[in-house]
């Protein structure tokens, strides 16, 4: 456990340092895993699908209970389970023999899943200063983004080295060392004097006469028309980047005869981009209106699906991936800021389950819908498909933002 003088800064380093390895490890796996199904196992794309699928499905099913007992009886325990979880689940990709087994793992991965990002954003919330949210979260994305970003062209070059197998083993040896981080450095949120979620357990969080008491309430917050919003946003998101990590490679591959190590670099430009803004549009999402700037995001996101099925060449693709990565961030930096301020409200990890919710949905839908487009129409028309449900989920963010603004107003001036 970790001993001497605990502050801010040595508790986010612990979390930061902890979620990037694992991500990176969970990230080694992205590019490969629809080649090692395709081309090792045979799946077809509607196999693809359900491979993705079912890591969606067991990760919403078990996270809105993950983020209520983790807001009740602490974060750590929680974290600890789900990085275990991560490295054994690695070890099991290794000996899938058929895309039935490989299903069944990948399941299994999402019920650990949903004991990792989800609850260390929770902690992340509890220790966040009033007006810096979009600066402390989003800093923090940055341990997702970058581990995300590495994974791809770590596992490429793997697998196009030495083998499938060997990709899976990396995955699992991160896992464990963010595993065995978290075990020796990172004390309890209830241990620490200036966590929010010490104040709230020892009840000096106190009442607002507009909100009442800071208390839990998962069945609040669902009702809520900002939550609402928020929930879209992710649910769009994710529908639509699960879909492009579970064919893109494929497309790629399919298109411009790209090595695994090429779809590596594709995701790894994505997403390391992303991570190198991801600070300075958290900053900004702190500057700004938190909507306008989210709502652009959003529909400059839109856009780039449309085109991509007529990008000539790599070089164009990863341009594309370039410009795609900063409309993506400056939607998910303001949405972040957003879900910590009302975390306040509802409970830290029960507001940020919800957002995990969404994302798990865009898991289990976006390769599932893809792989049925794909089959029928071909891999171009889902690129098209995507490319109009995100602009319908921008029209219906607006609505839900402009019915809840007098709302959120109270949570600012009362978090």
């Amino acid at each position: 456990m970790l001993k001497g003088r605990v502050t801010v800064r040595r508790v986010f380093f612990i979390l930061f340092l902890s979620v990037f390895t694992s991500m990176l490890g969970l990230g080694i796996v992205g590019p490969i895993l629809p080649l090692y199904a395709e081309q090792s196992l045979g799946a077809s794309g509607i196999w693809i699908g359900l491979i993705f699928a079912g890591f969606g499905i067991s990760r919403t099913v078990i996270t809105p209970l993950i983020g209520r007992m983790s807001d009740e009886k602490g974060r750590r325990n929680f974290l600890i389970v789900g990085l275990l979880g991560y490295a054994l689940t690695g070890l099991g990709y290794v000996v899938a023999g058929n895309v039935v087994l490989l299903t069944i793992i990948r399941f299994a991965n999402g019920f650990t899943s949903a004991m990792v990002l989800p609850v260390a954003q929770a902690y992340i919330g509890d220790i966040t200063p009033k007006g810096k949210e979009g600066t402390y979260m989003n800093t923090f994305m940055i341990s997702l983004m970058v581990g995300f970003a590495a994974g791809p062209f770590i596992g490429g070059w793997l697998t196009d080295a030495y083998s499938f197998s060997a990709a899976f083993y990396a995955m699992a040896a991160f896992s464990a060392l963010a595993l065995a981080l978290v075990v020796f450095f990172l004390p309890e949120s209830d241990e620490l004097p200036f966590s929010r979620f010490t104040r709230r357990a020892k009840g000096e969080e106190g009442k607002n006469k507009n909100l009442g008491a800071l208390q839990p309430s998962m069945r609040e917050a669902i009702r809520d028309d900002y939550v609402k919003a928020i929930v879209i946003y992710r649910t769009a998101a994710g529908l639509s980047r699960n879909a492009l990590v579970s064919f893109l490679p494929i497309f790629l591959a399919g298109k411009f005869l790209a090595s695994a190590t090429q779809v590596g670099v594709i995701l790894a430009i994505f997403l390391m981009v992303g991570a190198i803004v991801q600070t300075p549009m958290g900053v900004l999402a702190d500057r700004v209106d938190k909507v306008k700037m989210l709502l652009s995001g959003m529909g400059f996101s839109a856009v780039w699906l449309f085109i991509t099925p007529f990008i000539p060449n790599l070089t164009v693709m990863g341009v594309i991936a370039f410009v795609s990565s900063l409309f993506s961030v400056m939607a998910q930096a303001p949405a972040l800021a957003v879900g910590t301020e009302i975390g306040r409200r509802y409970g830290m990890a029960t507001v940020m389950s919800l957002y995990d919710v969404a994302i798990g949905v865009g898991m289990v839908g976006g390769p599932l819908i893809s792989g049925l487009i794909v089959d029928n129409f071909g891999i171009n028309m889902m690129f098209y498909f995507w490319g109009v449900a995100s602009a319908v989920s921008v029209m219906c963010c607006y609505v839900y933002f402009k019915r809840g603004r007098e709302k959120y107003a109270a949570y600012q001036g009362s978090s």
